[in-house]
């Protein structure tokens, strides 16, 4: 037993060695200088409310810098938040969609150096030059439209669609707004529709460079039950021409509202005089809006020339 407890005093008395050995082989490292290279990320701490940054090149400046241990040790324990470039102040008063500005990195060399911990000195930036793209935000008023149509059961058919409000107030870039003459939304995700039904639309994450107030509208969904009716309709040719037969059946399918309003002098059908086809296809002058699908039997027409 006495034995047992001597190794493992021995193993203790080993481990308290080689720990201490480390760290007096640390202090001596960490006292020597050292040249390397660290990075410091390009960002803005707090930009104005009145621009959005587009893009920045290099998103990193690379710093050749020499120092003693200590020094580097504190710069990885924390490292940079990041370089913001001055002069910002400069693009409040820009009216164009984008503004560019270049900066000369050497001539901030001594604000980086401010930013680096005591006893590391910047020797040189590899990086010569900066490039920075802004937009000034602005607001618009734009209308809320349905982007994609909502699926609805096979005997249903979408009629339309409502937003309240219909128009939002949007805020991002001059380059993005410029452009946008409608926010888009895509129909809501649910079960095939076979009846009329409310959504709550949330708008906070249509673009992440655009807000819009109000964040939330609602959506009306219009559906209607899918009926159909058949006409019996003349077909317009020139008038030496004579048509086997001259009248066509239609059948058309939609809303049995929109339906009920329809007659045979709805649809205006006609042919073009071709001599050199047999068969002369109908085609249509004029059909009622609203309608999901129309059919025309037969699609061709045989034809005699009245002399």
């Amino acid at each position: 037993m006495k034995n047992w407890i001597a190794r493992i005093e021995d193993k203790k008395a080993l481990v308290y060695c080689l720990l201490l050995s480390f760290l007096f082989w640390l202090l001596i490292k960490l006292s020597d200088d050292y040249s390397t290279t660290v990075e410091m990320p390009v960002t803005f701490l707090d930009p104005p409310d009145s621009t959005l940054i587009l893009d920045t090149y290099p998103d990193v400046l690379h710093l050749e810098v020499t120092g003693h241990g200590y020094g580097l040790l504190r710069y990885y324990l924390n490292p940079f938040k990041g370089y913001h470039p001055r002069n910002f102040k400069t693009l409040r008063d820009s009216n164009r969609l984008v503004f560019t500005n270049y900066q000369v990195i050497d001539q901030e060399k001594n604000f980086i150096q401010n930013q680096l911990p005591k006893g590391v000195r910047v020797m040189q930036i590899q990086e010569d030059s900066l490039y920075l793209k802004y937009s000034p935000l602005i607001q618009k008023r734009l209308p809320l439209k349905l982007g994609s149509l909502p699926e609805t059961e096979a005997s249903f058919l979408f009629m339309g669609a409502t937003f309240e409000p219909k128009v939002v107030n949007v805020i991002g870039p001059a380059i993005a707004l410029d452009a946008l003459n409608e926010i888009q939304i895509d129909a809501p995700n649910s079960m095939p529709l076979k009846a009329s039904r409310k959504f709550k639309v949330n708008l906070r994450n249509y673009k992440d460079d655009l807000k819009i107030q109000p964040s939330f509208a609602d959506l009306e969904v219009e559906v209607m039950p899918l009926g159909e009716r058949s006409f019996k309709v003349e077909v317009q040719g020139e008038d030496n021409l004579i048509l086997l037969p001259n009248q066509v059946e239609v059948k058309a399918w939609g809303a049995m509202s929109r339906l009920k309003g329809l007659s045979p002098d709805s649809f205006k059908l006609q042919v073009i005089l071709d001599t050199n086809e047999r068969l002369l296809d109908v085609q249509p002058l004029s059909l009622p809006k609203g309608l999901a699908k129309v059919e025309v039997n037969p699609r061709s027409l045989e034809y005699l020339i009245q002399k």
